[in-house]
């Protein structure tokens, strides 16, 4: 796999990424890092694509490249985030969840993966990934009730 591969699969697939990037990152400017850090491992290992489904090889170098990108939002100390729109409270608590619960719950909410798919993207059994969905969930509705 070549330049011409890496580059119709950046026009088909740029998008995506960065929206899959955006949802595990509040700042839009650490957002657009997170995406090129991720383009340049996708350049390195575009040859690991064959033979495999494109957007779940994907989220499979998103979710590499984010444990290095990883970072909480910040909030004051009540946990509130003032003057924000409803999809900003919900991306602001999306970000204080701990990446173990936040990567499932962006996997299976914002790119439709189903468990198993999620289990084999982050590497933790199917069972692992529903408890965390779980409680992902739980997390995610009391940190926006404490916005309110």
């Amino acid at each position: 796999m070549g330049m011409e591969s890496f580059v119709d699969l950046y026009e088909r697939r740029a998008d995506y990424v960065y929206f899959m990037c955006s949802r595990l990152e509040l700042d839009s400017d650490m957002a657009q890092r997170l995406t090129q850090a991720v383009w340049r491992r996708v350049r390195r290992q575009l040859p690991q694509l064959a033979g495999k489904r494109e957007e779940h090889w994907l989220c499979s170098k998103i979710i590499d490249v984010h444990r290095k990108f990883s970072r909480k939002v910040a909030t004051d100390e009540s946990g509130k985030v003032a003057g924000l729109s409803e999809e900003q409270r919900l991306t602001s608590a999306l970000m204080r969840l701990s990446l173990e619960f936040r990567w499932p719950l962006v996997l299976r909410e914002f790119a439709g993966f189903d468990y198993d798919d999620i289990a084999d993207i982050i590497g933790i059994p199917e069972g692992t990934v529903r408890a965390r969905m779980g409680r992902a969930r739980a997390l995610l509705n009391k940190y926006q009730e404490e916005q309110l």
